[in-house]
């Protein structure tokens, strides 16, 4: 989904900051603040969006070079973490994202 339809469909303030590359991160938006000035972001998807998108890129560009999907996984991590989660301090408090990171709790092997 496109921002512009979740800021019509939503009413989000358009103040609101969004994360960059819209490409790829747009796809993990979650959800919207009570106060419609804040988006709610997956850690797991923003991490795995950019670890796809570099993993396409590095496929089309080294067809010849295969690395593991977890190699991708590892240098979106550490880019989300550098680039984005160190810099929500230094964002406009009132307007900044909102980053959930979710877990899955298992008891005797089953999601709980």
């Amino acid at each position: 989904m496109k921002l512009s339809e979740l800021i019509s469909e939503w009413t989000i303030d358009e103040n609101v900051i969004t994360l960059e590359p819209q490409e790829e991160f747009n796809g993990g938006i979650i959800g919207i603040s009570e106060d419609k000035c804040h988006l709610i972001y997956s850690y797991q998807k923003l991490t795995e969006a950019l670890a796809t998108s570099y993993e396409n890129e590095h496929n089309k560009n080294n067809p010849k070079e295969k690395l593991s999907h977890e190699d991708f996984l590892n240098d979106a991590y550490e880019w989300v973490d550098y680039n984005t989660i160190r810099q929500l301090p230094y964002m406009n408090e009132k307007y900044r994202p909102i980053i959930i990171y979710e877990f899955e709790d298992k008891v005797d092997g089953e999601n709980v």
